[in-house]
């Protein structure tokens, strides 16, 4: 654990607070530059910030000269003890810029990475001291106590923070967040330390290739994009219905920002896709140096251009000039405070963020979003019906299409109680095999594995397949879509999951539900304002009728 030092300054520009690890090695850089005073011993990193909030509080009140004196008196170190440098400043701050660049990262992972790059732990405290007094870099406990008592985290912007006992610092009430603990603990006694990137990826021409043609729809939402680029505002939404091929309409913004220097964030929910999201960035983008980050990647790899889950954005400060995030209304980011908190913070001041989403909350006015209403093939949207149902039963109209053995069906239900019961009962009614999906389910795979290669021919599944799945030719039955757990937005992406390929654009999706509430009634107005949108474009095929 690094424990910080409040050095009082007076120099020919004023005078300052600030904190150092090392006061006694900062002779060498620190002479003749006024007079320094160490005041008072080491702190741990969250008490050394609230002392140094206190001082300045007091010198804005008018008291500095009196309670820095009496600080003094009481607390005063030997100063400067140091007079030569134990590492070559040019050469190491230059290396620390680098690392750090555009980063927020806590001082024991930066020592460790430092240390593969020939600089010892010593060395590494005195190059943080030198840059923080420089204004190279910016450090802050990772939680801070602020005044009256609140703690709050500066790793994630949380405020859920306990006070317990810490083996690091040993103190019996240490703050710890517990909403970021996944990333590993983020504590009153951890530094983090952190730098804008200054520099900029290297400017010129960028090209993409594509194997395929972007269709007038998606044509029309890129132009759109790259004006808003070139364009004053910070902000937009692409609005694109379920499998209409959001991801390559940025390709053309995502160019530009490249051609003019920017840095850019492609910020994804979930690690399988961003894992594919790469290799598809690989081919379109040649030339480009493309960075990975989820869960166990090394966290410094660079980029000009940086693939990551949500998660990871916590890692990123000031860095980016344009950032996209993916499925905005998925878990984990939707409701997110903390997500939200880094993925701005990951922005240059004057940087842009395109959100997408299938299911933006709320549904944005016409004209004021980038909409995609459309998928490739031209045809719209199958519309959700509603046939009204007791709770938990499939009605006599949705059991004869199940009976339909030319066509295979997905039956989503509300809980994972109701996928197995409801499971073993069409196995008995049907007179066949009936896969079933859920997120406890040990053969989970194996399950959509079968239904993918048609071995079975229904599935039963709950919400963990709304999103990410592509059967060609599947039909949907939505048993209680009136039930509190679906949201408009799960409801719309189940009814997504119909109609994605060019050779089986139709099919049914089916409602059943004791009433039509406001999910449901939702869900089929959004999908109908879509295809409203696209009949009234121009961007459906003549021939709709699927």
């Amino acid at each position: 654990m690094y424990k910080l030092q409040i050095i009082s300054t007076f120099s020919p520009d004023g005078h300052r607070f600030w904190a150092a690890r090392a006061p006694e090695r900062m002779g060498s850089w620190l002479t003749g530059q006024g007079r320094h005073t160490v005041l008072g011993p080491p702190l741990p990193g969250d008490e050394a910030f609230l002392r140094l909030s206190l001082l300045e509080y007091g010198r804005i009140l008018g008291r500095l000269a009196s309670f820095a004196a009496h600080l003094a008196q009481r607390r005063a170190l030997p100063q400067l003890l140091i007079d030569h440098p134990i590492v070559e400043l040019s050469t190491g701050l230059a290396v620390l810029q680098e690392v750090l660049a555009g980063r927020i990262v806590f001082q024991d992972r930066l020592v460790t990475l430092l240390r593969a790059e020939g600089l010892w732990p010593a060395e590494t405290v005195q190059l943080l001291d030198y840059a923080v007094y420089n204004g190279f870099a910016a450090q802050l406990p990772g939680v801070s106590r602020l005044p009256w008592g609140a703690l709050r985290c500066n790793r994630c912007g949380g405020e859920s923070v306990v006070l317990e006992p810490c083996p690091t610092c040993r103190r019996r009430e240490c703050p710890l967040c517990t909403d970021c603990l996944s990333l590993g603990p983020s504590r009153g006694c951890r530094l983090l330390v952190f730098a804008p990137d200054a520099g900029r990826a290297q400017a010129g021409a960028v090209d993409f290739h594509l194997t395929y043609s972007l269709t007038p729809a998606q044509e029309r939402a890129a132009f759109q994009l790259e004006e808003f680029f070139a364009g004053p505002r910070r902000r937009t939404l692409i609005w694109a219905a379920c499998g209409a091929g959001k991801t390559e309409v940025t390709f053309p913004m995502i160019r530009r920002a490249l051609q003019a220097g920017q840095k850019v964030l492609f910020a994804v929910p979930r690690q399988d896709v961003v894992r594919e999201l790469a290799e598809r960035f690989r081919s379109a983008f040649t030339g480009v140096e493309i960075a990975v980050h989820y869960g166990g990647r090394p966290w410094q790899a660079g980029g000009d251009l940086v693939v990551a889950t949500t998660h990871q954005v916590l890692h990123f400060y000031e860095r980016f000039g344009l950032a996209v995030l993916d499925e905005m209304d998925a878990f984990p980011y939707q409701g997110s405070e903390m997500l939200r908190f880094g993925l701005m913070r990951a922005l240059r001041p004057e940087g842009k963020l395109v959100e997408m989403s299938a299911t933006p909350n709320p549904v944005p006015k016409r004209g004021t979003a980038v909409t995609i209403p459309v998928r490739h093939h031209g045809y719209p949207l199958p519309a959700p019906e509603f046939i009204k149902s007791r709770p938990g039963e499939i009605p006599g109209e949705a059991m004869e299409l199940l009976q339909d053995r030319s066509s295979q069906w997905i039956v989503f239900v509300p809980t994972v109680a109701a996928c197995n019961t409801l499971t073993v009962w069409l196995r008995e009614k049907l007179g066949e095999e009936v896969a079933n999906c859920h997120s406890k389910h040990p053969h989970r795979r194996e399950q959509i594995e079968a239904f993918r290669t048609q071995k079975r021919r229904v599935m039963v599944a709950t919400a963990v397949l709304e999103r990410g799945v592509t059967f060609p030719g599947v039909q949907v039955i939505v048993v209680d879509a009136d039930h509190p757990i679906y949201s408009r937005s799960a409801l719309v992406q189940m009814a997504g999951r119909v109609g994605r390929t060019a050779e089986q654009p139709g099919g049914r999706v089916v409602f059943c539900g004791a009433r039509r509430n406001a999910a449901v009634r939702g869900a089929q107005a959004m999908i109908g304002q879509l295809n409203q949108e696209a009949a009234d474009l121009g961007l459906l095929r003549s021939d709709t009728h699927a």
